[in-house]
């Protein structure tokens, strides 16, 4: 099968998905974000090798808090604060992915990246079911038109029913922003001063380094 550059699909379906768009949608940000979802899956991105990522980032984030308690001022005191947060949002985002990954259903993952990016949209999650025909709700024709962007096909509105059902069960109890959850920066760096007027430079995974006078 010949290979298929990331966008190629995307250029391809683009028009479809965007007269699917809420009013006022950066089209630049969902675009981009498609094509980053579907060069996950061209990257055998799974949720178990997201889940180690994260539960990675927050054990960074838990050894700087470590560190920075040794540094007893009102700055470090703030970014302990900043970085419990950090930490706990790591930790939630990978028990998602640890269920997202109890779904025996092919690009489940992907497909819940979709129903994200239409949230981050504005977009409403409702689907009314008639008693004849389809299931119908704005969210349908959003998810098929950017499935064939990023899969090459899209469900029928039943089948994106029920994923957006398992979507809704996993991320009941969700509160993350944005796409993909907070991602940790491997060159975070703070710099606090310590009560004997030290200066020490923090690093993300906790190593510190002092500075010169």
């Amino acid at each position: 099968m010949k290979y298929r550059r990331p966008a190629e699909l995307v250029d391809q379906w683009w028009p479809a998905v965007e007269m699917m768009l809420p009013v006022g949608a950066d089209r630049d940000f969902v675009r981009r974000r498609i094509e980053q979802i579907r060069a996950s899956i061209v990257e055998k991105t799974s949720p178990q090798r997201l889940r180690k990522q994260c539960e990675k980032d927050a054990r960074h984030y838990d050894q700087t808090i470590r560190t920075l308690r040794k540094i007893k001022n009102d700055q470090a005191t703030a970014v302990i604060a900043q970085l419990a947060q950090l930490s706990a949002a790591e930790k939630k985002q990978a028990e998602i992915y640890r269920q997202i990954a109890k779904v025996k259903r092919p690009y489940f993952l992907h497909q819940c990246e979709l129903l994200r990016l239409w949230q981050t949209l504005g977009g409403d999650l409702g689907i009314t079911t008639p008693e004849t025909g389809n299931p119908h709700g704005l969210v349908i024709p959003f998810f098929q038109a950017a499935s064939r962007a990023v899969f090459g096909k899209a469900p029928a509105p039943y089948q994106i029913r029920n994923i957006k059902r398992e979507f809704q069960r996993i991320y009941k109890h969700s509160h993350l922003a944005g796409t993909g959850g907070l991602a940790a920066d491997e060159s975070k760096i703070f710099v606090v001063r310590s009560i004997d007027g030290e200066q020490w430079k923090i690093f993300h995974d906790g190593r510190k380094e002092k500075l010169a006078p």
